[in-house]
């Protein structure tokens, strides 16, 4: 039996599951960050910051894509085909194009962390000074017995 009539099914079928995972994890993440959002306003609290882009998601898809180009390309130069060039070029040429222009966004990416700290810290802040509003109102001073 050929090779390539298995791998490439499986190949395509482990993506396919693993782009489903990804978007099922993202979709319960945004579920639970409404859910965290409604319960704080609910309360009176102020809205927890805004969740801040990963650096390593950020790179993945580029990286994914030149490691696949030259996955792919070596594969099919393996073979003995004189293409395998030609779609090295074309599979990694957008992930080197895509790393390029992150690293031209690096300062946009600082002033990002910049300011979801300051939101965290004032987040923190609010918060902070929620409680011990709340922790002053049900203080009560408690006297020993027969002191009063």
């Amino acid at each position: 039996m050929d090779t390539e009539l298995v791998i490439v099914p499986f190949m395509f079928t482990s993506a396919v599951v693993a782009i489903y995972f990804i978007l099922l994890f993202r979709y319960k993440q945004q579920q639970l960050d409404h859910t965290e959002a409604v319960r704080s306003l609910e309360l009176g609290l102020p809205l927890p910051p805004r969740p801040v882009s990963n650096l390593g998601n950020v790179y993945s898809l580029p990286l994914f894509l030149v490691g696949a180009g030259i996955g792919v390309g070596s594969i099919v130069l393996m073979n003995g085909q004189p293409t395998g060039w030609g779609i090295m070029m074309l599979m990694s040429l957008p992930g080197v194009g895509l790393l390029l222009a992150l690293r031209l966004n690096a300062p946009r990416y600082k002033e990002e962390m910049e300011r979801a700290r300051l939101e965290s810290e004032a987040y923190r802040q609010a918060l902070t000074d929620r409680l011990e509003t709340q922790l002053a109102a049900t203080r009560t001073t408690v006297y020993p017995l027969g002191t009063e």
